[in-house]
């Protein structure tokens, strides 16, 4: 098996395209990064920090509202120190944008359960945080995971439960049945006065790729605020729901067989307009699909396969609405610094744009039983390994991945 590419690589290749170079970082020809403000420490040689760590880290609007947490975030996590990673962050601080997975814990292994990796993003590289397991009250196979702001983060597994947690202290928060199996985790405001930010869960049945239903909670106590079906708002056999950029009330989704993107109101039942992201069917099956307004760019990506071949295909635009067109599909074909060829024993099983580059974005590849996140270069189709699924535990499956944010919407 092989091993991970550790975590400065990945912050050697945020340096070398912060300054322009694009080079193979095994090789590293003509370019050194600029190593100012990187700390590295530990054994696996990770990234541990910004310039000035922690200056911008998030805060409660209103502090104690979920009641108050540990002294030092993810520090006294529950998760034994044999099944986790150990923090590169510079200081105790998690600045958002993070990066966050849910891992499953498998049968057959250790016992480690379920738990949530997280990491800072920035401009000049990525960070290893402390990782969240909802004071040891997650599910041992979370299946799916999205963020609300300012802090919520929510897990779900199949056939289990639906777990809130406070990302900045791992404090639980709520949990309620689930008895589907979790497809999209994502953030949507709810109509009103106070335009609150609420979860919403897409669910679909065990064996089905199809959406069943939708069950959009508040944040921090698991209330539920409505349930819809795709065919209340137009949008029957969807595999893939998101929110929408342009609208903070409405959800985006993906049908493979009608169209890659379309927008919903799933409060009031709106038919799902004319997308204005479409592509010629022929070659092409999509799967899943993210997306966000951040940075003052509108970001999606989608996971799925053309000509045989699993790729994420990768969309941005400055202005809320352009030509109809698929962004251009990348895929692992070689691993920058092992050299190992993914070829098409790499499975894409979920993607996120990254928020500092608007050609990259970070994915869950599979190959076999072995579950990485990694992050996609689509412009050269390189990949950067930041962690195996099996390096965290042996029975360690990486299921998939969000971008938590302060505000992930652009527009009026």
């Amino acid at each position: 098996m092989s091993r991970p590419v550790p975590m400065a690589s990945l912050a050697a290749f945020a340096r070398l395209r912060s300054t322009g170079c694009w080079v193979v970082l095994l090789l590293m020809v003509g370019c050194l990064p600029d190593a100012s403000g990187y700390v590295v420490e530990g054994t696996d040689g990770g990234l541990v920090g910004r310039d000035a760590p922690g200056e911008d880290a998030p805060g409660r609007d209103a502090p104690g509202q979920d009641a108050p947490g540990r002294d030092a975030p993810g520090e006294d996590s529950g998760i034994p120190g044999d099944c986790a990673l150990p923090v590169t962050c510079a200081s105790d601080a998690c600045p958002i944008p993070w990066l966050i997975a849910s891992v499953e814990d498998l049968p057959g292994g250790q016992s480690c359960g379920g738990q949530v990796l997280r990491f800072s993003l920035s401009a000049s590289g990525i960070c290893r945080c402390g990782g969240l397991d909802a004071d040891g009250n997650l599910p041992e196979l979370p299946f799916a995971i999205g963020f609300a702001p300012p802090t919520t983060v929510v897990v779900a597994a199949e056939d289990d439960e639906v777990v809130g947690l406070n990302g900045l202290t791992d404090r639980f928060l709520w949990s309620v049945p689930n008895g589907d199996q979790p497809s999209d985790i994502f953030p949507i405001h709810e109509p009103g006065p106070d335009g609150s930010a609420r979860i919403a869960v897409a669910n679909r049945r065990r064996g089905f790729s199809a959406i069943q239903s939708i069950q959009i909670y508040e944040p921090l106590t698991g209330e539920v605020r409505t349930t819809v079906e795709p065919r209340d708002f137009g949008g029957s056999n969807i595999s893939s729901a998101t929110l929408n950029p342009l609208d903070r009330e409405e959800l985006r989704a993906v049908k493979p067989s009608a169209f890659a993107a379309g927008d919903a109101d799933p409060w009031i039942g709106g038919t799902v307009t004319m997308p204005y992201h479409t592509l010629d069917r022929e070659g092409f099956f999509l799967t899943t699909i993210s997306s966000f307004f951040w940075n003052e760019n509108y970001r999606v990506v989608w996971t799925g396969i053309r000509s045989e071949r699993s790729e994420v295909f990768s969309y941005r635009s400055i202005v809320p609405r352009t030509e109809n067109t698929l962004g251009p599909g990348g895929r692992c074909d070689l691993e920058a610094t092992t050299r190992l060829d993914y070829d098409l024993r790499c499975a894409f099983w979920a993607a996120v744009p990254d928020p500092f580059d608007d050609t990259s974005s970070f994915a869950i590849c599979r190959d076999g039983a072995v579950s990485r996140l990694v992050h996609l270069e689509s412009t050269d189709n390189t990949c950067t390994t930041i962690v195996e699924g099996s390096e965290l535990f042996e029975s360690g499956r990486i299921s998939d991945v969000s971008v938590a944010l302060d505000d992930y919407w652009g527009g009026p």
